[in-house]
């Protein structure tokens, strides 16, 4: 376990989360109409009650999920979990992503993290009921671009794929490149070895990059009981054609939604708007929008519903149909668009879950920290700008111009206190001696800018080095969750750095973490 000192600021401060996210976790009543409970413990008593009652067809879910692990190396945990699924008091937490490169940035990880949380703190308040964390591959997103980069220290390895259609579909046999890219930036660092060994296993030439995706996070996470799900499965999708029928002939969902949308659009941005048909097709080598529809198309949706694709809108209505779930965990952008969600999940009686931010953390190694604080700083500073911290720093640095600062304030005092003198003596020179008061603050103002260039010249060198500091811990000023991938941290700390995150993150604090050793 890595030693690490915990600091929470609230996310409004952080200042990288939209007003949605923000009202939405301060408990705003407003958005109560677009959510079913509100994102705590307690809530989960009426959604497990309300989950009960609605049945969900575990057998096939658990044949489903059988021979999606065939042939795959789980844990006795992770098995015990996919065998109980077909018990009626068990219910799974969710959370899901796209199949990134690497697993590509580090709030993949922190997802899963959340979620094996969640399922540790339910089954302490309601030990009566069983619960599954749950990771759902967006196996069937065509994006391979948005996928295909991974940050690792300041290089951006990228991979070239030539195919097209469902990402979790394409090959890996053109992933050598990228992976001998990956051992040089390694080199012989320690656990280097072991985890290029890991790498090369999940992405095995000839394999998927779903299999491959699968086979990592077992790595990571081999004994956390959590189950991988692929919804490009012929017998769940089965269990969803009614709605996706549904969707080709009358196109409700799209109504639905703007509505929602309307309302939203008072006073927060849209995430995502729908389209008149929310489904793609699927065939080899291609995942494309479905925008016409004919009777052959309606007689495919009964006979082959695996070909047909949900979009971002209708695979949360897919996974909450095939799934006894009771909550989804996601970033700000994904709550986002599941807030708009609720009115088409009513269209066809899908139970809407609980929606929980997952955590969100900043991890700063001892190095940094140090740095940071011995210059006066405390961690939560972190995220003022860097103008911000420079000025901060220069005005609290000893300085050997403080007298003539000192003199300059009191100079401005005692101008005032002329002035107000003068006008008493005669106010009608009051126009004159205001203008003539102005000139003179102005000149001592330009004074002050002198002294303090003059100031931040000679700390140089510091000021340099808290760029430096926010440059590494915010990179391209976004959030390290949001660009560096996990490997650069596990190579240093190795399984302890997955462990320390499951032992600091608790998914119901709802701010955001810095983790500082």
């Amino acid at each position: 376990m890595i030693d690490v000192k915990s600091t929470f600021i609230p996310f409004r401060e952080a200042g990288y989360f939209t007003k949605l996210i923000i009202d939405y976790i301060e408990g705003n009543s407003e958005l109560d109409k677009l959510i079913s409970h509100r994102p705590n413990v307690s809530s989960f008593k009426k959604a497990i009650e309300e989950r009960a009652s609605i049945d969900i067809n575990r057998t096939v879910l658990h044949e489903a999920l059988l021979g999606q692990h065939q042939g795959v190396d789980i844990s006795s945990s992770t098995k015990t979990n996919i065998d109980i699924i077909t018990d009626s008091n068990t219910f799974t937490i969710t959370t899901g992503h796209q199949l990134c490169l690497f697993t590509g940035p580090l709030y993949f990880i922190y997802k899963i993290v959340s979620a094996l949380n969640t399922v540790k703190k339910l089954k302490e308040e309601y030990p009566d009921n069983n619960f599954v964390p749950v990771f759902w591959m967006a196996s069937e997103d065509h994006d391979f671009e948005e996928i295909s980069v991974a940050n690792i220290y300041n290089k951006k390895l990228k991979w070239e794929q030539g195919m097209s259609g469902a990402v979790g579909r394409l090959d890996t046999d053109s992933i050598n490149s990228v992976l001998s890219e990956l051992k040089y930036i390694v080199g012989d660092k320690n656990l280097g070895q072991e985890f290029i060994t890991a790498i090369e296993k999940a992405y095995t030439p000839g394999s998927s990059i779903t299999i491959a995706t699968r086979e990592l996070i077992y790595t990571l996470f081999p004994n956390d009981g959590l189950v991988v799900i692929d919804g490009d499965d012929k017998s769940l999708k089965n269990q969803f054609k009614d709605v996706m029928r549904d969707e080709l002939q009358n196109q409700r969902i799209e109504k639905a939604i703007k509505s929602t949308n309307e309302l939203l659009a008072k006073n927060y941005k849209i995430q995502v708007n729908p389209r008149p048909i929310n489904l793609f097709y699927l065939s080899p080598g291609s995942r494309e929008r479905v925008i016409d529809v004919s009777e052959n198309l309606l007689d495919e949706v009964e006979s082959n519903p695996e070909n047909f694709s949900p979009n971002v809108i209708m695979r949360c209505m897919y996974q909450e149909r095939v799934l006894p779930n009771l909550a989804y965990i996601g970033g700000g952008g994904e709550l986002s668009y599941w807030l708009q969600l609720k009115s088409a999940f009513e269209l066809y009686d899908i139970p809407f879950p609980i929606l929980l931010l997952r955590n969100s953390a900043l991890f700063i190694d001892k190095k940094s920290s140090k740095r940071f604080t011995d210059m006066g700083f405390n961690l939560s500073q972190l995220f003022q700008d860097i103008h911000q911290l420079t000025k901060i720093y220069v005005d609290q640095s000893p300085s050997d111009n403080s007298l003539i600062e000192d003199k300059i304030i009191k100079l401005k005092d005692s101008i005032n206190d002329l002035l107000h003198e003068a006008i008493g003596v005669d106010s009608s020179i009051e126009s004159s001696l205001k203008g003539e008061e102005k000139k003179i603050l102005n000149s001592l103002d330009a004074i002050d800018k002198r002294i303090y260039k003059a100031r931040k010249r000679k700390l140089e060198d510091q000021i340099a080095r808290i760029e430096n500091i926010k440059s590494k811990l915010f990179p391209d000023n976004g959030l390290q969750e949001r660009y560096e991938n996990i490997i650069p941290f596990y190579l240093k700390y190795g399984e302890d750095f997955i462990e320390t995150l499951k032992k600091e993150f608790d998914p119901f604090i709802n701010e955001f973490q810095i983790l500082s050793e």
